[in-house]
């Protein structure tokens, strides 16, 4: 191997450490700073919710794990009753650093 094929090899290395893959979690998705990181998404849960707000940097994320689109385990589902109605929620808010449905002005 020659002095360019030494050099190739290193660059490669180098790259490669330089590059971190975010391990993202569940919990990660819904983090944000303003109001306008958050979005709404569908969601279904054992309470009657439909939707769920993330933060819109992780939407590709969120699409890719159908297990964070649901929540439905049933001994937890037994005892939570009835969630807030959401079908008129149509905005979302960064409270205390977490992306949250807006439910002002509902009735």
């Amino acid at each position: 191997m020659g002095l360019l094929g030494f050099i190739v090899i290193a660059f490669i290395l180098l790259i490669s450490g330089c590059t971190q893959v975010e391990n993202i979690t569940e919990d990660k998705i819904v983090l944000c700073e303003h109001d306008s990181d958050c979005i709404i998404v569908p969601y279904s849960h054992c309470c009657g919710s439909t939707k769920r707000a993330i933060n819109k940097e992780y939407l590709e994320e969120y699409n890719a794990h159908p297990d964070w689109q649901k929540f439905d385990d049933p001994k937890t589902c037994s005892v939570i009753g009835g969630c807030m109605r959401d079908l008129e929620v149509n905005s979302t808010v960064c409270d205390f650093n977490k992306c949250r449905l807006d439910y002002s002005g509902i009735n």
